[in-house]
Parts: structure tokens; sequence; C-alpha cells
């Protein structure tokens, strides 16, 4: 397999484990919701692995890119 694929595959699951988890708590203490983590995944776990993707093929395709 390509390098930078598998990079951005690990930096992908990576970023989701991270972000979730402290999206669910920010959520919890902030606007001091009763939702359990697993309704608050059900509901919004593309909506992070969308942002987890987009931000692991930037890092990995378009960040080091040099403008002409």
């Amino acid at each position: 397999m390509n390098q930078k694929l598998v990079t951005t595959i690990i930096s992908t699951i990576f970023s989701f484990v991270i972000l979730v988890p402290l999206s669910f708590l920010m959520n919890k203490f902030i606007n001091k919701s009763e939702q359990s983590f697993f309704d608050f995944f059900e509901e919004r776990w593309y909506i992070f692995f969308a942002f987890a993707l987009v931000f692991a093929v930037y890092n990995s395709y378009f960040k080091n890119r040099k403008s002409n």
C-alpha cells in the first residue's frame, strides 16, 4: 500500500478517537447535556468522521505543497 494512504488512515482513526470523546465532554459540561455517550455517538459519528477525514487528507496531501 501507498505510505501516504496508510498514514492518512491512521491519522483519521487517531483524530476520530480523540475528537469524539472530547466533543462529548464539551457537550456534557458546557451545555449541561443529559445525553449518554452512545446516544451522542449514534447521532453525530458521521460528522466527526468527516472532520477527521478532511483533517487527515489535508495534512497528508495538501499541507506541504509548494505554491507556484
